[in-house]
C-alpha cells in the first residue's frame, strides 16, 4: 500500500468497534511510515458502520540524517545519507536516535539528550541535522550492599562486573537484579536503587 487510493473501495468486517478503530489506527501508522506525513483519516460512525475518508497529502522522503559533530565521541555517531531517498519514516528516525542514546548511556552519559538542530525540506525531500547534548559524564563511586548476613562484597562486585571509577553503563545497570538473582546465597528483598 502506498497511500489512500488503494484503500478507497476496501470494506472489512470487524467483531467490534475497538477492533475496527485499531485497524484505522494501523492504516494511519502505515501511511506515516510510508512518508505521508500530512495524511489525514476522518472517521464517521453511522449505525454499526465506520466510514473512513483518507487524504494522503504529499509523500516525503528522507535524504539524510546528519549529526552535528561531537568531537569527543564522534566514533559512535552514525551519519546516514541515502543514495535513493527513503520514505520519511518517523520510526526509522526514532530508532537511530535511540541507538545513539544507548551508546552514550553505556559510556557514562545517562542524561544525554537529542534535539533537531535543522530540518530542511526541498521538493518533499527532507534532510535532518540532529544535535546531541551529552550532559555530565557519570562515574561509579561506590556499590553499597545492605544485608544482615555477611556477604563477600568483592565476590559480588566481581560477579556484577562493577568497579569504582567505571563509567555509568545503562545496559549493565539494567541487568543488576537479574544477575543478583543468579547468585544462590543472595535473595533480593527490593529492587536495586541508583543514586546520583
Amino acid at each position: 500500500m502506498t497511500g489512500c487510493e488503494e484503500k478507497q473501495t476496501e470494506a472489512a468486517t470487524y467483531q467490534n468497534e475497538a477492533l475496527a478503530m485499531n485497524a484505522v489506527s494501523n492504516m494511519y501508522s502505515h501511511l506515516l511510515s510510508s512518508g505521508y506525513l500530512d495524511a489525514r483519516l476522518d472517521t464517521a460512525v453511522i449505525d454499526s458502520t465506520i466510514n473512513v475518508t483518507c487524504t494522503n497529502g504529499m509523500r516525503y522522503t528522507l535524504g539524510s540524517i546528519l549529526w552535528e559533530e561531537d568531537s569527543l565521541q564522534k566514533n559512535f555517531i552514525d551519519n546516514t545519507v541515502y543514495r535513493k531517498p527513503k520514505a520519511f519514516d518517523l520510526n526509522l528516525l526514532g530508532n537511530q536516535i535511540d541507538r545513539t542514546l544507548e551508546q552514550y548511556e553505556d559510556r557514562g552519559f545517562p542524561f544525554a539528550t537529542v534535539y533537531v538542530k535543522q530540518l530542511k525540506t526541498v521538493d518533499h525531500k527532507t534532510d535532518i541535522t540532529l544535535s546531541l547534548e551529552r550532559g555530565p559524564q557519570i562515574v561509579l563511586d561506590s556499590l553499597v550492599i545492605r544485608s544482615l548476613d555477611k556477604i563477600p562484597q568483592r565476590y559480588v562486585r566481581n560477579y556484577l562486573d562493577l568497579r569504582k571509577g567505571d563509567y555509568y553503563n545503562e545496559t549493565k545497570l539494567r541487568s543488576l537484579d537479574k544477575k543478583l538473582r543468579e547468585i544462590p546465597f543472595i535473595q533480593l528483598e527490593q529492587p536495586t536503587a541508583l543514586r546520583f
